[in-house]
């Protein structure tokens, strides 16, 4: 019995880094229900302005780009995934809404395939748990950021992260310090930060509060 728990542990915790297959479809319709206020919060946050050039890290299956592009006129977006299902199931629920407007890259997460300056704003939700070289992640948001650039990196505290069993295999965890550490690191300075909580359901369908912070910064 403890070693079927381990397994559908680490198999929740690869989907969830990587989603892949129908399975990862099916956790990737659960990313989004149980995200979606974390989502909206971080859009919010980021004041689109028209004709922003819009960068997201991990955008899974797309379904919130109808609130994102619905804050300015003419808004460009980009999203960028490791999963290759989840770029397919993208396409398939955005692209054909916003036709020239929206793009979806694959990326290997470790270096961001554009341009210095590209964008004006950046944001990811719940995907920093994953990056495998955090300051080279966070210098390449950096890099591709427009001057006055904002970024927003969204996460749910380690605090609550660890309670949870399937984040022992291949989570890296976070308190808000951490995350201000890393991003000034990278030469950032910090506009602001934004303390939320959450209410989401459990693998045993109890619904808990999820504390999330949204740190927000500024390229210099």
């Amino acid at each position: 019995m403890e070693n079927k728990f381990k397994a559908d542990m680490q198999r929740i915790a690869s989907q969830l880094r990587n989603p892949t297959g129908e399975a990862g479809l099916e956790m990737a319709d659960q990313m989004h229900q149980s995200n979606i206020l974390m989502t909206r919060h971080t859009i919010d946050s980021l004041k689109l302005r028209d004709s922003d050039r819009v960068l997201e890290l991990g955008h899974g299956n797309a379904a919130h780009l109808a609130y994102l592009m619905g804050q300015a006129e003419e808004i460009t977006y980009t999203g960028l995934e490791i999963s290759e299902t989840m770029q397919k199931a993208a396409k398939v629920k955005a692209e054909e809404f916003f036709q020239g407007r929206i793009h979806f890259e694959l990326y290997d997460g470790l270096a961001i395939p554009f341009k210095a300056g590209s964008f004006d704003r950046v944001f990811t939700v719940n995907t920093i748990y994953f990056w495998s070289d955090p300051s080279q992640m966070a210098a390449e948001l950096h890099r591709v950021l427009a001057p006055n650039g904002t970024a927003a990196i969204t996460f749910a505290l380690r605090s609550f992260m660890e309670k949870l069993p399937f984040t022992a295999f291949g989570f890296t965890l976070y308190e808000k310090s951490d995350v201000l550490e890393l991003m000034e690191a990278a030469g950032f300075s910090i506009e602001k930060t934004e303390d939320h909580v959450d209410q989401v359901r459990s693998k045993a369908g109890e619904e808990v509060s999820r504390p999330f912070s949204i740190v927000l910064v500024r390229k210099r």
